[in-house]
């Protein structure tokens, strides 16, 4: 992954740029922990347009 777009701390986050290695469709009642150093990109529209939780927890490491 390369940095395209500087940190951005109001929204917190980094825009990268790389070679997509796998794909995680979740489904109703699934969650997903990642770590800082996960890469991920989040509110991709699979098959339609649907209602998401989205909940953030930063633990300190």
């Amino acid at each position: 992954m390369t940095v395209k777009q500087d940190y951005e701390a109001q929204d917190d986050f980094y825009l990268l740029d790389g070679k997509v290695r796998s794909k995680v469709k979740l489904e109703q009642g699934n969650f997903m922990l990642l770590f800082p150093s996960d890469a991920h990109m989040t509110g991709i529209k699979v098959e339609g347009p649907e209602k998401v939780r989205k909940v953030v927890f930063k633990i300190k490491l």
